[in-house]
C-alpha cells in the first residue's frame, strides 16, 4: 500500500482496530523531529567535537560517515586515546541534550502502550507526559539491572534498547558493541518477547540507520517468515528497497508514502 495521509490514517486505523497491546518502534526519524540529528549528522558532530585534540580520528570519522560506514566511524570515536573517557561521555551527552518535544505529540497521543525505541534521548517520554496528563512512563535502558522487566510490562513504558544518553556508557554506537548485543540474553528476550505477544507499528526508520538493520537482522535469523503477521511498518517509498524487502520477509504489513514536504503525509 502506499498513498496519502488518508491512506495512513486508514491504515493507523486498522492497525489499531484489531492490535494486540500495540506497541510504537520508534527509530532514529521520530527523534528527527524533535530536532535531534541522525546517525551520521551525530557521528560529524562527534568528529568536530574531538577535533582539537585528535584531528586525524576526526578525519577518520568524517571519512568512514561519508562511506557510510556508519559503525565503523564510531569505533573510531570509542578508541582514541586522546580524548578522556569521560569528556567522550559528556560530548554524548552535549549533542542530545537541546531538543523540542512538541512535534511529537500528534504521534504520543495514538494508544500505544509502550515505546520500544534505538534512540538515546528523552524526546518522547517529554511528548507522552504532555498527551497524557502528566502519566511518566516507565523507563527501561539496556545496561539497567530491571531492562528485562520491559517484555512484561503492562503499564505504559519506553524502552531504549541501545542504551540511554542519561548513561552515556550504556549507548551502542560503535561495530564492536552491535555485535556484543548478541550475547545479551535481556536485549534478545525483549526484542521477542515483544514481536511474539504484542502488536508493533514501526515508524521512523531508514535502511541507513545500522540501528534497525541490526534489529531486523536478528528477529530475521530469530523468526524468518515465522512472526504473527499483526506487526505493521510505516515507510517513506524512497526508502531503500531492502529495507522493505527485509519487512516483508519478516511478515510485516507495509504501509509506504509520499516523503514529501517533510514527510507531510505521514
Amino acid at each position: 500500500m502506499e498513498g496519502k495521509s488518508e491512506d495512513v490514517a486508514k491504515a493507523l486505523t486498522g492497525f489499531f482496530a484489531s492490535a494486540e497491546k500495540p506497541i510504537l518502534f520508534a527509530g532514529a526519524g521520530v527523534s528527527m523531529l524533535a530536532g535531534l540529528p541522525d546517525w551520521s549528522g551525530l557521528l560529524n558532530s562527534m568528529a568536530e567535537a574531538i577535533r582539537a585534540k585528535d584531528p586525524l580520528t576526526a578525519n577518520q570519522i568524517k571519512s568512514y560517515v561519508a562511506k557510510g560506514s556508519l559503525t565503523r566511524a564510531a569505533d573510531f570515536f570509542l578508541i582514541t586515546d586522546d580524548v578522556l573517557e569521560v569528556d567522550k561521555f559528556e560530548i554524548l551527552k552535549k549533542l542530545l541534550k537541546s531538543y523540542d518535544s512538541a512535534p511529537l505529540k500528534s504521534l504520543a497521543s495514538l494508544p500505544f502502550t509502550g515505546v520500544i525505541t534505538t534512540n538515546f534521548d528523552r524526546s518522547i517520554f517529554d511528548a507522552l507526559a504532555a498527551v497524557r496528563e502528566g502519566h511518566t512512563a516507565n523507563d527501561y535502558s539496556l545496561g539497567e539491572p530491571k531492562f528485562i522487566q520491559a517484555a512484561f510490562e503492562q503499564d505504559l513504558f519506553v524502552a531504549r534498547i541501545h542504551g540511554a544518553v542519561d548513561f552515556p556508557p550504556s549507548m551502542v554506537l560503535s561495530e564492536n558493541q552491535f555485535k556484543e548485543l548478541l550475547k545479551n540474553d535481556a536485549y534478545l528476550d525483549v526484542l521477542s518477547e515483544s514481536m511474539l505477544h504484542r502488536s508493533i507499528l514501526f515508524l521512523g526508520f531508514s535502511f541507513y540507520d545500522p540501528a534497525i538493520k541490526f534489529v531486523m537482522d536478528r528477529l530475521e535469523k530469530r523468526f524468518g517468515p515465522a512472526l504473527p503477521n499483526r506487526h505493521m511498518a510505516l515507510l517513506p517509498s524512497s526508502n531503500a528497497a531492502e529495507l522493505i524487502t527485509k519487512a516483508s520477509r519478516l511478515n510485516l504489513s507495509i504501509v509506504k508514502y509520499d516523503p514529501a514536504n517533510r514527510h507531510a503525509a505521514l
